[in-house]
């Protein structure tokens, strides 16, 4: 009996290392690569993307610059990312917000016309009222449903 066949993964383990290696190695931008950004220039999601712009060009030693789109609360954006060339030099900062507005208008953009890559920041959101006004959420809730709309 080969030592390997007891422990297949010995062998299958360093190929997908491998293979997922020369996945990646494959794409190499060749012109200069749009972020789009679908949010207002200095807010803190375009702060990030300019970050980001900045360490991929580096990285990657190509031009990385960061277009604002603005409209339909993000989906302009992503609309000309989803509809653009997909040769990986159009790509994207999509924001929370943009998880909510295609299911509000499906027309714009649908779910599934993007792909996520990566995470590169969390931003806590948080629920704020008047001082005093409500002590808990569940203050908050009891009020909404006492008055509707």
């Amino acid at each position: 009996m080969h030592r390997f066949s007891r422990y297949p993964w010995l062998v299958v383990f360093p190929a997908l290392l491998v293979a997922a290696g020369l996945a990646m190695a494959e794409w190499v931008p060749t012109k200069t690569i749009h972020l789009v950004s679908g949010v207002s220039p200095g807010s803190a999601s375009d702060t990030m993307a300019r970050i980001l712009a900045e360490r991929l060009s580096a990285s990657l030693g190509q031009t990385v610059i960061v277009e604002n789109k603005l409209g339909a609360g993000g989906l302009i954006a992503a609309q000309a990312v989803a509809r653009g060339d997909a040769d990986g030099h159009v790509i994207s900062i999509y924001t929370s917000a943009y998880t909510v507005a295609p299911l509000l208008n499906p027309a714009m953009l649908k779910t599934d016309e993007l792909t996520p890559v990566a995470a590169i920041a969390v931003v806590p959101t948080t629920l704020v009222v008047q001082p005093g006004r409500f002590k808990t959420v569940a203050d908050l809730v009891a009020a909404a449903k006492a008055k509707p709309g």
